[in-house]
C-alpha cells in the first residue's frame, strides 16, 4: 500500500454493505416506479377500450330501440324495418355476451314472425280463419311493446359507464 494509507477492514466490510444497501434499494424504487407506470398504461387501455366498446355497444342498443318503436308504431315489421335492424345488429356477437346477442336475434326472428303473420293474414278471406292470425298478430307486437323496458336491464351492464 502507499503512503497514507490506512488499512481498515472493518471500514472496508461497512462501506462495501452501505453501496450494496444502496443499490438495492435503488433497484427496488426503479422496479416500483415501473411497475406503477405499467398499472396506469394498463387502467387507461381498459378505459380506452370502454370507451370504443360503448359507442358500438349503444348502436346495437340503438337498432334494437329503433327496430321495437317501430313494430310498435306501425302495429308491422317492414321489410326496410327488418333488413335495417338486422343490419344493425351485426357483430353483435363479438361486443356482447352470448346471452345478449341471443336477445338481439330473438328481436330479429320476432320480427319476422309477424311479418310472416301479416303477410299470411292479408291473404286469407275467410273470417274465422283471419281472426286467428290477428290475434296472433297482437301477441306478436304486445310481446314487443314489453321488450323496451328490457332493453335497459339488458344492456345496461354494458351501457353503465361508472
Amino acid at each position: 500500500m502507499g503512503v497514507g494509507a490506512i488499512e481498515c477492514p472493518e471500514m472496508m466490510d461497512s462501506l462495501a454493505e452501505w453501496v450494496w444497501a444502496v443499490q438495492v434499494v435503488t433497484t427496488t424504487v426503479v422496479a416500483s416506479v415501473v411497475a406503477y407506470i405499467a398499472f396506469q398504461q394498463w387502467k387507461t387501455n381498459q378505459n380506452r377500450l370502454r370507451y370504443e366498446l360503448f359507442d358500438r355497444r349503444l348502436k346495437h342498443c340503438e337498432a334494437a330501440k329503433d327496430f321495437i318503436i317501430s313494430v310498435w308504431q306501425n302495429a308491422t315489421a317492414s321489410d326496410e324495418a327488418l333488413q335495417e335492424f338486422y343490419r344493425g345488429i351485426q357483430g353483435a356477437v363479438f361486443i356482447f355476451d352470448a346471452d345478449t346477442a341471443e336477445y338481439l336475434k330473438s328481436l330479429h326472428k320476432q320480427g319476422l314472425e309477424l311479418r310472416a303473420t301479416i303477410d299470411e293474414m292479408e291473404g286469407l278471406e275467410q273470417e274465422t280463419r283471419r281472426s286467428e292470425f290477428v290475434a296472433k298478430k297482437w301477441k306478436i307486437i304486445k310481446w314487443f311493446d314489453g321488450e323496451l323496458s328490457q332493453l335497459e336491464i339488458r344492456f345496461g351492464k354494458f351501457l353503465n359507464i361508472r
